[in-house]
């Protein structure tokens, strides 16, 4: 595990979240920046280097907050979650028991999504992809 802190600079966390990608990891969570001020430009700076976005993986969060009636401040964030290479990139809030609830949702998910992002393609979907 590694713990990379950057300035609230959208260039510097795209370079840190692409570098730790391409680095081998197979989980980049990053922490705040997500909401509305002038200085959160995390989710921006994330799409700019993502190869795919997926943003169900933050709908699981949204959609526990829904059920739970509970925490609809997280429904305000811009978090945005996707896939560099063979990495899953999600974005969490900056409060440390809002990202601790987050990451504790998303877990199931998460390990879907990263064996996933980390499988190779079956070859006969690989084929596929060229002829559509």
């Amino acid at each position: 595990m590694a713990t990379t802190v950057v300035a609230d600079d959208a260039d510097a966390i795209a370079a840190a979240v692409a570098a730790l990608a391409d680095g081998g990891r197979t989980l980049v969570l990053t922490a705040g920046g997500t909401g509305f001020g002038p200085r959160d430009v995390t989710p921006e700076a994330t799409k700019r280097v993502l190869d795919k976005e997926a943003p169900g993986i933050i709908d699981v969060v949204h959609a526990d907050a829904l059920r739970r009636g509970a925490d609809l401040d997280s429904l305000l964030s811009r978090a945005t979650a996707g896939v560099r290479g063979a990495c899953v990139v999600v974005n969490l809030p900056g409060r440390p028991a809002a990202a601790t609830r987050n990451a504790t949702v998303l877990l199931p998910t998460l390990l879907k999504a990263v064996a996933l992002a980390a499988a190779p393609p079956p070859a006969a979907a690989a084929a596929l992809t060229h002829v559509c």
